[in-house]
């Protein structure tokens, strides 16, 4: 609920998930493209370009492969809406959840790992992202740095952040740390050119 209207500070009309649902249906964002509500706020996003969709569609894949070949029941999605509610519904760039199949946004008790693709949104995506997906609690999150050529791997989250930080170089593989047998080589990212 939104805090009371007073003269000293004006309140903050925060969106709910299920608003921004019902506005996106109704066709009222179309004209933004790709968005996302983070806490509360609906925020256009950046437009994709081909390095962020080639790493998007190469990691995706090989956590696909590395999944099916650890025997796991876990699906990976790309570019879905996660609800998490009262007011937040981002849309990672990868998403490996319980509940790849169904209607609607991806629920939050689902989720496993989350992994956001990163050049011109770096800061954001270590820092608010990443604040934000700790405070719902997702186990696991990757930030793909393309231009650090890095992976960061997070853990243990809190409502302030994720407790455990990981820098892994493109040339290592990651392996996760919640997600028993997912085990991923970096060295096709190594052959990407901006």
């Amino acid at each position: 609920m939104n805090a009371p209207l007073s003269p000293e500070m004006p309140a903050r009309a925060r969106f709910r998930v299920e608003d921004f649902l019902a506005i996106d249906a109704a066709g009222v964002l179309a004209e933004l493209g790709r968005t996302e509500l983070i806490d509360g706020d609906i925020i256009k996003m950046n437009p994709q370009h081909r390095p962020h969709g080639w790493t998007t569609f190469r990691l995706a894949r090989e956590i696909e492969n590395a999944l099916a070949a650890a025997g796991s029941a876990l699906g990976v999605l790309v570019k879905v809406t996660v609800g998490m509610p009262p007011h937040d519904a981002p849309e990672p760039d990868i998403t490996v959840t319980s509940e790849p199949n169904g209607n609607g946004i991806i629920p939050l008790a689902s989720v496993h790992l989350l992994v956001e693709v990163a050049d011109a949104t770096l800061g954001f995506d270590l820092g608010g992202k990443a604040t934000l997906y700790a405070r719902h609690g997702v186990p696991e999150y990757w930030v793909i740095d393309l231009n650090g050529r890095r992976i960061v791997r997070m853990s243990q989250p809190a409502a302030a952040g994720y407790r455990q930080a990981d820098e892994i170089p493109f040339s290592d593989a990651v392996t996760a740390v919640t997600i028993a047998g997912l085990t991923v080589a970096t060295t096709e990212l190594l052959t990407l050119r901006g």
